[in-house]
C-alpha cells in the first residue's frame, strides 16, 4: 500500500523531458520520453526510499533517547 503511494509520487514528480531526445538519437541511443520518465521514476523512487529509511532510523533513535 505505502510503496504504491511512494511509487505514484515518484512517477508524478518525474518529468520525462530532462534529456534532449534528438541529441540522444544522434549518438545512436534510441530514447523515448516514456523511457526517460521511467528512468526518472526509478531514480526518484530510490532517493525517496533512502530518505524514508534515514528518517525512520533517526526518528527511532531520537524516540529511544527521549524515553529513558
Amino acid at each position: 500500500g505505502a510503496f504504491l503511494i511512494v511509487l505514484g509520487f515518484a512517477y508524478a514528480i518525474s518529468s520525462g523531458t530532462d534529456v534532449n531526445l534528438d541529441e540522444m538519437a544522434s549518438r545512436g541511443i534510441p530514447t523515448t520520453e516514456e523511457t526517460v520518465k521511467n528512468i526518472g521514476t526509478g531514480l526518484n523512487l530510490f532517493f525517496l526510499l533512502v530518505i524514508i529509511a534515514v528518517v525512520s532510523m533517526l526518528w527511532g533513535g531520537v524516540k529511544k533517547m527521549t524515553n529513558k
